[in-house]
């Protein structure tokens, strides 16, 4: 259940990321194919989605690393994001 957590905040946030790509895309094409615009833009979004979660992970990777007990300290940031 704890790695539950953080792989599920992890794919709605990288789901969220492509969405919101897809979205700035939408509307400012006048093309009639536009599935080619749309599938850059959510990659575009996924990448910088991926990119932004990079951020919390190389912040709480050394917090567990330079923990007493890391298995304690998880626990607790599993407990913090089931919160969210």
């Amino acid at each position: 259940m704890t790695v539950l957590v953080p792989l599920a905040l992890g794919t709605l946030a990288l789901l969220d990321a492509a969405l919101a790509g897809f979205q700035a895309a939408t509307g400012r094409n006048a093309r009639i194919r536009k599935s080619p615009c749309y599938l850059r833009a959510s990659r575009r979004g996924l990448v910088s989605g991926a990119a932004d979660l990079g951020f919390p992970a190389l912040l709480s990777a050394p917090a567990l690393a330079s923990s007493a007990d890391p298995g304690a300290r998880y626990a607790e940031l599993a407990v913090a994001g089931a919160r969210c």
